[in-house]
């Protein structure tokens, strides 16, 4: 395990897409109570009418994404952490160029040093490239890309905040440290969660997008330091099939999912080269949390998948990290992946089923030659 150390925060906020914060206390905080785990999720809940979603239609462009990831800080009253600028651009890479739910030029990256893994480095060039923008993670660059990222999404889009840095819980308020943020001055250089939250909006009647998630990376323990292994050229817009984009535009709402619940570390792995929470997130919207019967891996699996891979990789610490999460509406709902590989199964399994069908009648047509 890494000697990093996070802090963290909770809270709910997700608008239905992708939202992601991360913030570190020695930690990540992506919390799941104990009763979420194992949580069925029904088929699928619309709350528009055919003609409204078939009035909508899914555009990349319309979301966007502020990652946020800090290793190193200005004051020595912050641990240095190991991954958390690695964890900001593994996640945007993963929203932009692998999920495709965000368009290149409507993702920003704020980093408070530079990623440790080559391929983290990699990433970081590409995405610059197709046209991300990259700031520091201090608070004028952050409270800037507050108020700019979430007026960029509209409609059907999706907003997503990802924070992977310290975060600390003084006095019932959660707060995630930036790059010049310093513990001994926790209320003046901390963000309040809160803070986050009221800039993500309030779904379509702010004219934003009415999706939204926020994924915080960090521990949400007490204001003080985390035990030493915890973390304290543009591509055209996605057109997405119609078997994700239906069920995606008929779910709404806000929801966070936080690496740490309160009074919790969230850790850093040395063999992941990842902070655990973010990792999971990353594997889950690979392929790894099983698919609905058509083929989705929707909000609430994934929530409950992490929950589950998290809690049972950090066993073996003396606090194992404890996942919590939130949302409202219909959030868990919403699909942030589709297995299409589920449709080339599916088209096999009709050519099997035509060629059996065609062996069949050869096979009678030749019977009936032979009685004849």
């Amino acid at each position: 395990m890494s000697a990093s150390n996070r802090h963290f925060l909770s809270r709910k906020l997700v608008y239905l897409l992708v939202v992601t914060a991360s913030a570190h206390c020695g930690g990540m905080l992506l919390a799941a109570t104990e009763g979420a785990k194992g949580i069925t999720i029904e088929p699928s809940v619309a709350p528009m009418s055919a003609a409204q979603v078939s009035a909508e239609k899914m555009d990349s462009t319309t979301a966007a994404g502020i990652f946020l990831g800090v290793n190193k800080f200005d004051t020595e009253t912050l641990a240095t952490l190991t991954y958390a600028v690695d964890d900001a651009i593994d996640l945007a890479f993963l929203f932009a160029e692998d999920l495709k739910l965000i368009y290149p030029s409507n993702i920003f990256l704020a980093l408070g040093g530079t990623p440790t893994k080559e391929a983290s480095e990699k990433r970081l060039k590409i995405l610059l490239e197709h046209g991300a923008t990259r700031t520091a993670a201090t608070h004028t660059e952050f409270y800037k890309l507050l108020h700019k990222a979430p007026r960029l999404t509209r409609g059907p889009g999706l907003l997503v905040i990802h924070i992977s840095s310290h975060g600390f819980d003084e006095n019932g308020k959660a707060y995630v440290m930036l790059q010049d943020s310093d513990l001994t001055m926790l209320a003046d250089t901390g963000v309040p969660l809160t803070s986050i939250e009221h800039a993500m909006g309030t779904g379509e009647r702010s004219g934003r997008a009415a999706r939204g998630l926020l994924l915080i990376d960090a521990c949400r323990s007490k204001a003080t330091q985390p035990p030493k292994s915890a973390k304290g050229g543009n591509t055209l817009p996605y057109a997405a099939p119609e078997a994700f984009a239906t069920p995606f535009l008929a779910a709404k709402g806000q929801a966070t999912l936080s690496a740490a619940d309160k009074d919790h570390y969230s850790y850093e792995d040395a063999e992941f080269q990842q902070g655990v929470f973010t990792h999971f997130i990353i594997e889950g919207l690979k392929g790894n949390v099983p698919g609905d019967a058509s083929g989705l891996i929707r909000l609430g699996d994934l929530a409950s998948w992490v929950s589950d891979q998290v809690q049972n990789h950090t066993r073996s610490k003396e606090q194992p990290q404890v996942i919590r999460f939130s949302w409202g509406e219909n959030a868990r709902y919403i699909p942030l992946a589709y297995d299409a590989t589920k449709d080339m199964k599916d088209l096999q399994q009709r050519k099997d089923k035509a060629v059996g069908l065609l062996l069949n009648a050869m096979h009678n047509q030749s019977n009936r030659r032979l009685l004849s």
